[in-house]
């Protein structure tokens, strides 16, 4: 669930900071692989990221990024 909360903060634009895109969000979890989270866990993340970008596309709190 932390990869999946931590994509979709990156991902979503706030008052203190715009909105990253997929490619960004997903560089910055591999940088956090190892200190942050399961490093097999961000593997399967590699696997599948595409059905997250679609995922987070099709969300209608994404319809503005």
């Amino acid at each position: 669930m932390a990869i999946a909360d931590v994509y979709d903060a990156l991902r979503s634009e706030r008052h203190y900071k715009p909105s990253l895109s997929h490619e960004e969000a997903m560089a910055e979890i591999e940088r956090g692989a190892s200190a942050h989270f399961d490093p097999r866990l961000v593997g399967v993340l590699r696997e599948i990221h595409r059905h997250f970008s679609e995922t987070y596309a099709s969300t209608p709190s994404s319809a503005s990024v």
